[in-house]
């Protein structure tokens, strides 16, 4: 598996996340086998350390869930002061 050496891999522009693409300053990539020359050795079998904090994680969802439920009840409630509205109109 090749690994993708750089000039300058500080100067690389972060995209999104994990994403980085070259820039003038790093230089253009050059490709090299992985654990031979210094390009850098691959472990399998191995994950990468979560970078997520799953309790944040649960706690941001059970908000959102609890948010959403609030605007499903204020539509009902808004579409029966309708119905109501219209009934005393049409009186």
């Amino acid at each position: 598996m090749p690994v993708a050496i750089f000039k300058d891999p500080l100067k690389l522009e972060n995209e999104f996340g994990t994403i980085f693409s070259d820039t003038a300053e790093s230089g253009k990539p050059s490709f090299r086998v992985a654990n031979l020359n210094g390009a850098g050795k691959i472990v399998s079998g191995n994950l990468e350390g979560a970078n997520v904090d799953e309790t944040k994680s649960m706690t941001d969802l059970m908000k959102q869930q609890r948010f959403y439920s609030y605007n499903a009840k204020s539509y009902g409630m808004m579409n029966n002061m309708e119905d109501v509205l219209l009934g005393v109109i049409r009186v």
